[in-house]
């Protein structure tokens, strides 16, 4: 019994200190659904303000251009007569 003991308790401790089998490949982890943070909903009013702006800069780029060009072609001002 002695004799068979000390062998086999060589080999388990050789195959408890030996390093671990490479771990198998695996598919790489999905992609979580995005969690809600407190700050979102301040950013969606930043976004929709920044799109407000957007609109309003437009618009106003496009009265000036319709101005400069009743300017340029003589149109009376208010309160002026075409003459």
């Amino acid at each position: 019994m002695i004799r068979t003991a000390l062998p086999l308790a060589l080999v388990l401790a050789c195959a408890g200190c030996s390093k671990p089998a490479a771990p198998t490949p695996h598919e790489p982890p999905t992609p979580q659904a995005r969690v809600s943070t407190p700050w979102d909903a301040m950013e969606a009013q930043k976004k929709k303000a920044q799109d407000v702006q957007k609109t309003v800069d437009d618009q106003a780029g496009g009265n000036a251009r319709r101005w400069m060009r009743r300017r340029s072609e003589g149109s009376p001002q208010r309160g002026e007569q075409k003459q």
